[in-house]
């Protein structure tokens, strides 16, 4: 009696023609798991930059007194009118703890060539977010500021949100 070792040549060739077709459908499966992964994580950065700025600008505007137009030093444009890709917000210390001068001031723009929002504070600059492709100011004649801004990362489709922030303009206060 003789023992068969091995494999024929009819299974081996039945054995890859079944792994030649199951292969590409697991390196498919694996490409499509990596692509969404990369594209999920792209939208979560995104979002979280957006997300950054809006408790800067909350701030600033929170002590306003007033709100600009950073280029002509104009008041913020109406949204009826259009929208402006900056804004400038001026205030005046007035706890008595600031300096010998106590305006302040903070400006958000896109640094130029790039999708760098910076926030400029009294002279010095800071990155708010990174990924911002669009920023678009305006205010309505309730004094709400509008902002619409959208950040796109590594070329997924971009995400914009809309801010609304309520400001009353403080007065000045004479001693």
């Amino acid at each position: 009696m003789r023992v068969q070792r091995g494999f024929t040549l009819l299974e081996l060739i039945v054995g890859l023609a079944v792994a030649g077709l199951v292969m590409p459908l697991i390196a498919s499966t694996i490409f499509q798991l990596t692509k969404g992964t990369e594209q999920i994580t792209a939208r979560t950065v995104a979002t979280a930059d957006v997300a950054s700025l809006a408790p800067w600008l909350h701030r600033d505007l929170a002590v306003a007194r007033t709100i600009v137009d950073p280029a002509t030093l104009a008041p913020l444009i109406d949204c009826t009118s259009g929208t402006q890709p900056s804004i400038r917000v001026s205030w005046t210390d007035q706890t008595g703890w600031g300096a010998a001068d106590p305006e302040h001031y903070a400006e958000y723009t896109i640094e130029p060539g790039t999708t760098v929002l910076m926030r400029e504070y009294d002279g010095v600059v800071g990155v708010v977010a990174r990924h911002v492709t669009d920023l678009a100011f305006c205010q309505d004649t309730s004094g709400i500021v509008q902002l619409d801004v959208t950040s796109t990362v590594q070329g997924t489709s971009a995400i914009t949100k809309s801010l609304s922030f309520s400001v009353v303009p403080r007065s000045e206060v004479t001693p």
